[in-house]
């Protein structure tokens, strides 16, 4: 798959954390990157929207983000313990032509516990070296948004932003 021969050329940032609550889951070698928290002045990503909903066995996960940044993609995780994330899905992200943002979504038909951490990064190309450049909270790229969760239970949920 052409995204994991790419991974090492990337810049990550970290944007939101969905936990699902319901009654009814790519790891980089040490080895081959180096770690920054440097931003790039000239790129932004802003999280407008970010939702998830169970409903008839399923959690279908949208949100809608307004970029400039082309030839980036994102990484959509999920744990259920809220520290060991897996990678189950990729999608290919699009600069906005307009404020409106970027429509995406997945729906997660494997649900295998009542409770369920969804995480989604944005993963951008760097120049053609092998470094990682990861975005902490206090320099996320994702500029109106630092720590949120969004707690979903059956068919309504609240949305919490924690600290600045």
């Amino acid at each position: 798959m052409l995204i994991k021969e790419n991974i090492y050329k990337t810049e990550i940032a970290v944007c939101a954390v969905v936990l699902l609550s319901l009654f009814n889951g790519c790891a980089l070698p040490k080895e081959h990157i180096q770690v920054s928290t440097s931003t790039p002045e000239s790129s932004y990503c802003e999280l407008k929207k970010f939702t998830a909903q169970y409903y008839d066995g399923k959690v279908y996960i949208n949100w809608v983000v307004n970029t400039n940044i082309n030839n980036y993609y994102f990484v959509l995780e999920k744990s259920l313990d809220g520290e060991n994330f897996k990678v189950i899905d990729y999608k290919k992200g699009f600069s906005s032509p307009v404020s409106e943002g970027i429509a995406y979504s997945y729906t997660d038909c494997n649900l295998t516990a009542t409770k369920r951490i969804y995480r989604i990064k944005a993963v951008m190309p760097i120049k053609n070296d092998a470094e990682v450049l990861r975005y902490d909270n206090s320099k996320n790229l994702f500029r109106n948004i630092k720590n949120a969760e969004l707690l979903v239970e059956n068919d309504f949920y609240t949305y919490q932003k924690r600290g600045d």
